[in-house]
């Protein structure tokens, strides 16, 4: 231990690793200091945002390229025509990125930076089947960024105390981003840096190796695997449920049966070196469970992915779903049938497919792309708005389309536009695209331009049921005179539409909640669901309209006031401003109320 805690060891350790992964370090040490300039300097935001981006990703790239150039058996000028080569392909990532950044980027930086950090946990065993080793080096990079991550906490918790103490006691002026760039700092420089400095080095001895941490088995077996299992047995009593009802299964589903499978993958690999030793034989019996009981759960995240794409098509999430689950099914079949069960095809697997996903025609924003502008071409299609492939723009009159359809065209521009891919619209334009977006114009602003077009082109029909607006206001509400002394309490709120709002009185939590299919205002208790006081608006609502019509109103106080009355409660609701809508002469709704609500405890 005396080794390890000496300031002599300490800094040839730091020596060593910077000897080791200088190109690591420079990068993170980059984006570090460009980070704490940027706190200060957000006018530099596009050159220095960019940079940061490109040592971000440059930072697992080059630690995955220099594990696997430690093991290949190549010529230094290789090495060297290797290295600058990555650093050319970083030099071309820097300059294709815009500003503000588009969402296809934030997409592609995510999946290009965990493809790499996926890279180098088998990049020094690219070429080399050494199972144990590879499980015996990733087990130690886990345990390494576990150690990492707590000295970096207690080192930044250690430092804010102290600096607190200073500000306080002294009276030191410390601003609140002093915190933020020590935090930055840390993490960025020192976190990096201790990491870096306990990856193993000799990849022989590590094949040799046989030690299996006993807190590492601890923490699995009584931990993650009964975790795993928890939440497996909840999404097979939804998927009871969804069968016995006979609903469609909701969207989000398909995150927890992706993120709990990939934990439960990540659970078995922690095991894995023991599961042949007498006494642990139970984890090859749980692992064939697992993958057969990821199947149900994969047809359930097939079911509700395929309808949210039929409904409204690929997107980038929805596509990089499907191809997880096509990969884990894929996995499943390969871990119940084979006989080798090479753990190491894993991580190499899933990084592959992560970074194949982010560019060609087969990935993600291609296929996205091709299935909105399919949707759009449909939409056109089945409303006759096409003449020979093309949007007729020489019509006198607007072409009608139901406000259904108009929503859904909006939704696809947002999409394109999003992504810096309205250029893909001109096949179905007559007219050219540059001359409608100057290239000037920032990205929401081409956006809302492409839908002024579409609205001068269309007639959405949804227009012709015209929503009927009224609105009231209590007079004088600047000067109004409130009674209060019959009550305890008093309480402002403004809600809009189905929104509730807590609050406390007497240490118990109470809710106003707008029902707004029944206009009812309901105040409960927030540890049940039933009502204490209701408040039907319908009556006033009708009064109201029947005695000052549609648009804006000024009214008084008797016609915005209710007083109702349960066994422990006495309340009183004085409407300040009442905000009703009704759609082609249909049911009335209150979008929003603001007033006071007066409260008595009997």
């Amino acid at each position: 231990m005396k080794k390890w805690i000496s300031l002599d060891v300490s800094l040839e350790l730091a020596k060593s690793s910077f000897l080791r992964f200088p190109l690591v370090l420079l990068s993170s040490a980059l984006a570090t200091f460009l980070s704490i300039y940027l706190i200060d300097n957000e006018q530099d935001a596009e050159w220095a945002g960019q940079i940061i981006q490109t040592a971000l990703l440059g930072l697992p790239l080059f630690l995955a390229l220099s594990l696997y150039l430690e093991r290949a058996t190549m010529s230094k000028s290789k090495e060297w025509g290797i290295l600058g080569a990555v650093l050319g392909l970083l030099l071309v990532y820097y300059y294709t990125l815009s500003y503000p950044p588009t969402i296809y980027e934030y997409i592609r930086f995510t999946l290009w930076n965990i493809g790499f950090h996926l890279c180098v946990s088998f990049m020094p065993y690219l070429w080399k089947r050494e199972i144990n080793g590879f499980w015996q080096f990733n087990q130690a990079l886990f345990l390494r960024i576990l150690t990492a991550v707590l000295y970096s906490m207690v080192l930044y918790i250690g430092i804010t105390i102290a600096l607190v103490a200073v500000d306080q006691l002294f009276g030191v002026n410390i601003e609140y981003t002093i915190y933020l760039k020590l935090w930055i700092l840390i993490v960025g420089i020192f976190n990096t840096w201790f990491f870096l400095s306990g990856i193993p080095k000799d990849f022989d001895a590590l094949e040799r190796d046989e030690f299996y941490p006993s807190g590492l088995r601890v923490f699995t077996q009584f931990v993650l695997l009964p975790l795993v299992s928890i939440y497996f047995l909840i999404l097979y009593v939804y998927g009871a449920k969804i069968l016995f009802t006979w609903n469609l299964p909701q969207g989000w589903v398909t995150y927890l049966v992706l993120a709990f499978s990939i934990a439960g993958i990540f659970s078995l690999l922690l095991v894995h070196p023991i599961q042949h030793l007498e006494g642990y034989r139970w984890i090859r019996v749980y692992v064939r469970v697992f993958y057969l009981a990821l199947f149900p759960l994969l047809i359930l995240l097939f079911v509700s992915i395929g309808r949210r794409i039929y409904d409204y098509g690929v997107t980038e999430p929805r596509y990089l779903v499907v191809v997880l689950a096509l990969w884990l099914t894929g996995f499943s079949i390969y871990f119940l049938l084979s006989k080798v069960k090479n753990i190491q095809y894993i991580p190499l697997s899933l990084a592959a497919v992560l970074l194949l996903s982010s560019f060609g025609p087969w990935g993600a924003f291609s296929v996205s792309e091709r299935s909105q502008l399919g949707r759009l071409e449909s939409i056109l299609s089945q409303n006759k708005l096409l003449k020979q492939g093309k949007i007729n723009t020489q019509s006198k009159e607007k072409m009608r389309i139901p406000e259904k359809d108009w929503n859904e065209i909006t939704s696809i521009i947002d999409f394109l536009g999003e992504r810096n891919q309205l250029h893909s619209l001109q096949p179905y334009l007559s007219i050219r695209l540059d001359t409608l977006l100057n290239p000037g114009l920032e990205t929401y602003e081409k956006t809302e331009k492409m839908i002024a077009f579409f609205n001068d082109t269309f007639e959405n029909t949804g227009w012709q049921e015209s929503e009927t607006n009224f609105t009231y206001v209590l007079e004088n509400i600047q000067t109004s005179v409130l009674d209060v002394k019959a009550y305890d309490y008093v309480i402002g709120f403004q809600m809009y539409n189905e929104e509730k709002i807590d609050f406390k009185l007497d240490k118990q939590g109470y809710i106003i909640e707008n029902n707004l299919q029944k206009n009812i205002l309901s105040l409960k208790t927030a540890t049940s669901s039933e009502s204490i006081v209701s408040f039907d608006l319908n009556q006033s609502i009708n009064n109201l309209i029947k005695a000052h019509g549609k648009g804006y109103s000024q009214v008084s106080q008797a016609e915005m006031s209710l007083i109702e009355q349960s066994q422990n409660y006495l309340a009183k609701l004085e409407i300040q401003e009442l905000d009703i809508v009704q759609k082609g002469g249909g049911k009335r709704q209150c979008n929003r109320v603001v007033g006071k609500l007066f409260i008595k405890l009997e």
